[in-house]
């Protein structure tokens, strides 16, 4: 591998896009899964005829 010294500027611009769209990336991921999940449950919910009640 290079040292960091031996990229050049724009490869070294493109080392840190990448490197945070990966932490971007990395750091959404549970809400836009929490957000599919509740997404999906909104929209197939259990119907009401068949819950139970206590």
């Amino acid at each position: 591998m290079k040292k960091w010294n031996e990229f050049s500027g724009s490869e070294k611009r493109m080392i840190i896009v990448l490197g945070v769209l990966v932490i971007l990336i990395v750091l959404t991921f549970g809400r836009v899964n929490q957000g599919v999940r509740n997404g999906f449950s909104h929209f197939f919910s259990t119907p009401a005829d068949t819950v139970q009640e206590k």
